[in-house]
Order: C-alpha cells, then sequence, then structure tokens
C-alpha cells in the first residue's frame, strides 16, 4: 500500500474521488495532525480510526482532516474488472500519455496506485497530475 508523500497529496486533492467515498472496514486514510489529533495514516477497523475519524451515535462518519487513500484493488473496482487489455491500457498511458506542453505526465518513478489513480482521475474525471495538483485536460 502507497503510503508516500506524493501518493497523499494526490489523493487529497482528488475531490472527486473523495466524494465518493464511503468508509469500510479495512480502509487507509490519511489524517492531517491538529491540537486533537495525531497525524498520519491510519486503518478504519470496527468503525474507527486510531488516529482521527470515528463512526458516531448517529451513525455519522466523522472525519477531520481525514483523506481516503484507494488501494491497489480498490482504484482497479473503480475502472471495472481488470482484463488482459486493461492492463495493456494502463502501459500505453503510462508510456504515452502526454501533457498540454508535450512532457510525459510521469516525470519520476511511480506506484501502482499512484498510476491506477491517474488513470482513474483522467478517464471519470477529465483531469491528470501536473506535479502538485489535478488539472483539466
Amino acid at each position: 500500500m502507497d503510503t508516500s508523500e506524493l501518493f497523499v497529496k494526490m489523493c487529497e486533492q482528488a475531490h472527486e474521488l473523495q466524494l465518493k467515498w464511503e468508509p469500510q472496514d479495512g480502509d487507509f486514510a490519511y489524517t492531517k495532525g491538529d491540537e486533537e489529533y495525531s497525524e498520519g495514516v491510519s486503518i478504519i477497523w470496527n468503525g474507527r480510526m486510531p488516529l482521527g475519524g470515528f463512526h458516531n451515535w448517529d451513525d455519522h462518519w466523522y472525519l477531520p482532516a481525514c483523506h481516503w487513500l484507494p488501494r491497489q484493488d480498490q482504484l482497479q473496482a473503480m475502472i471495472g474488472n481488470t482484463r488482459v487489455w486493461q492492463l495493456e491500457e494502463i502501459y500505453q498511458f503510462y508510456n504515452n500519455f502526454r501533457l498540454k506542453d508535450g512532457s510525459p505526465i510521469f516525470r519520476v518513478t511511480i506506484t501502482w496506485e499512484q498510476l491506477w489513480l491517474a488513470l482513474i482521475m483522467l478517464k471519470k474525471f477529465g483531469k491528470v497530475w501536473n506535479g502538485s495538483a489535478w488539472v483539466k485536460v
């Protein structure tokens, strides 16, 4: 599971994806620290997160400054059934996709989670990662 600073930032700024999150046991989430909560990555278990959010009495989630870090299997499920042609598609996406200025979308080695997230943001929301934010293409 990617818990790198870059992936956390990519997920935090993927607002469209965050709005679709329905927290489940086993989900990873990043909580920003403040005077009340510790900073870091935690896993939701039994409706609770050790570092921040919790499932409260009125059956709603309270997630202060908390961002979902989707696992690779969750990202793949958003695309649909992963077949060989989809793996070829992600390979082509990684090797050929260029930003408007002609530079490659990925200038550094990335994780599978980052790659799948980038593909989802492009396919579902028409956005690419420019190194610091998701921008419309």
